[in-house]
């Protein structure tokens, strides 16, 4: 995969470098590669990742967590118990890359970005729920491109997913498996890998195995929410392992975190609950609830709290 980070490059060059190519034939010469190249990079692979980070934003914003439950490594839905095979849904800023990889593909031939494209167009149906032509795009990517060692690891770890998500979990779980070996030689870009590998086993409740792999996830680069959340998930794991002194550390590096508010509101409720059994002490919900007025740091979040004070005592009232 390419580093598509912008350059200051002069709009003048790029309209009469444009203007050029658009006036001679699509050849696979030195001076097509290069044109190709440049449209490529700048107009399609650096405008999708803008389209696709944006639409991660929003999912951020508006996705909702189960905090009864271990959280998701990502942001997804629960796999499809029984397989029903679904238009995408319809989203612009996801159909917008798919055209643009599409564009890339069929006009961009002699580029350098092709295994770009695949991966885009995988990305974007997957998003767009479209598991099964997802996981065959990053299939697809993985057989052709499968020299080139990071875009092989990346399209198979997409492709699990995907295989997750149909509920594919034995299927997934080979992939993984290959992916992992593979990963031995490649020794960076991991985190999402590792990652990946860590959500199959919590489906396999091999909960000590995932605590691991989201160790060494959370120790490498990647998108900050992203490891904000794996923390959150790792405490869980932890708390449910029974290692509450490792389980309330996580628990407040996620409190001290940027998390978004109903992340940091539990990460701070179960620090609290474990900060007490560890001194012996055992509270209630609402206890716990209660404590968060003390802290200083809670004073914007007072409403919400009494909101979930409220809620609690509603429940109690409909047993």
């Amino acid at each position: 995969m390419k580093n598509y980070a912008n350059k200051n490059l002069n709009p003048f060059f790029i309209l009469i470098s444009v203007f050029i190519y658009g006036c001679v034939a699509n050849k696979d010469t030195a001076v097509d590669r290069r044109f190709q190249n440049l449209t490529a990079k700048y107009n399609y692979i650096y405008n999708s990742n803008v389209l696709l980070s944006e639409y991660n934003e929003s999912l951020l914003q508006s996705y909702a967590d189960n905090y009864e439950k271990i959280l998701p490594v990502y942001l997804d839905p629960e796999p499809q118990i029984n397989l029903v095979l679904t238009p995408g849904v319809a989203n612009k800023q996801l159909d917008d890359v798919i055209a643009k990889g599409q564009t890339i593909i069929n006009d961009k031939s002699f580029s350098n970005y092709i295994d770009d494209a695949y991966m885009l167009l995988g990305k974007a149906n997957y998003l767009k729920g479209n598991y099964f032509i997802a996981s065959e795009y990053f299939d697809y990517t993985a057989k052709t491109y499968n020299s080139d060692l990071k875009t092989f690891i990346m399209a198979m770890n997409w492709k699990a997913r995907s295989q997750m998500q149909l509920n594919n979990m034995v299927l997934a779980d080979k992939i993984i498996d290959t992916m992992l070996r593979a990963s031995d030689e490649l020794k960076k870009d991991l985190a999402e890998p590792l990652a990946t590998a860590a959500q199959m086993r919590i489906y396999q409740k091999r909960n000590k195995e995932a605590i691991l792999f989201l160790e060494s996830a959370i120790a490498l680069p990647a998108e900050k929410q992203l490891r904000i959340r794996w923390r959150f998930i790792l405490a869980q794991l932890q708390e449910k392992e029974k290692n509450i002194q490792d389980a309330y550390a996580n628990f407040t590096k996620v409190e001290k975190s940027n998390a978004p508010f109903e992340m940091y509101f539990h990460a701070n409720l179960n620090r609290i609950k474990l900060r007490a059994l560890l001194s012996g002490v055992k509270l209630n919900k609402e206890e716990q609830l209660l404590a968060l007025l003390k802290d200083d740091k809670n004073f914007d979040y007072t409403d919400q709290i009494y909101y979930q004070v409220g809620e609690l005592f509603l429940q109690k009232a409909t047993l």
